[in-house]
């Protein structure tokens, strides 16, 4: 299969918001449960800009952060999710699509617990999907993973493999070689300037071409 640029780049997209909405659903829960602590909360609000006052109280920063993850940032990132699958529907199978389509379904209903969960059926169907496209979606999970855990400080060695291993599985282009490159410096510096070569390499090479 030989994909075109923007199909390649949806397909990356559909692959980092889906993790991104696991993730914030992780977040919801925790606090919902109370697992987190205030300095955690802050952390979360400094490196990830949620709309939370840092200098509030322990309880009204959980429900700032609730607010703004219930009513901007998951309804946002499901809307992403449902618009780089309208993109790239015509390389993964209908039923995959259909899928994907409940999801935003499931979120108008305000069932956003329930839109998360159905991602597991969307993962499992797009793991199906063409080699090629399973390659550019996983690259793009894993990439989010690693951006994340650049920026909350956490260790990113694991994050760092995962990507660098579906690096390898794209198509043949010299320009792949490059971001193997940088992953790899990236694992012995493990610095954030690293990972900054690592995103602009990233960009450039899918603004010019898969």
């Amino acid at each position: 299969m030989i994909l075109l640029l923007s199909t390649a780049s949806h397909l990356i997209w559909l692959g980092r918001y889906s993790e991104r909405l696991y993730y914030y659903d992780d977040v919801m829960k925790q606090l919902i449960k109370g697992d987190l602590k205030k300095s955690q909360i802050q952390h979360l609000v400094a490196h990830l800009g949620f709309a939370a006052d840092a200098n509030e109280s322990l309880k009204t920063m959980k429900a700032q952060m609730m607010t703004d993850l219930t009513q901007n940032i998951i309804p946002s990132v499901i809307q992403s999710i449902e618009t780089n699958v309208q993109e790239a529907k015509g390389v993964i199978g209908k039923d995959t699509a259909e899928l994907y389509n409940l999801i935003k379904r499931l979120s108008s209903a305000g069932t956003y617990r329930a839109a998360t969960l159905q991602l597991y059926a969307c993962n499992a169907a797009m793991a199906q999907e063409h080699v090629t496209v399973v390659c550019f979606w996983q690259l793009g999970r894993h990439f989010e993973r690693l951006e994340r855990a650049v920026l909350l400080n956490e260790d990113s060695m694991a994050a760092s493999l995962e990507f660098k291993h579906w690096i390898n599985k794209l198509p043949e282009n010299t320009r792949w070689r490059e971001l193997i490159r940088l992953t790899n410096q990236m694992i012995r510096s493990k610095q954030f300037s690293d990972f900054t070569l690592i995103s602009q390499e990233f960009s450039i090479i899918l603004k010019q071409g898969v």
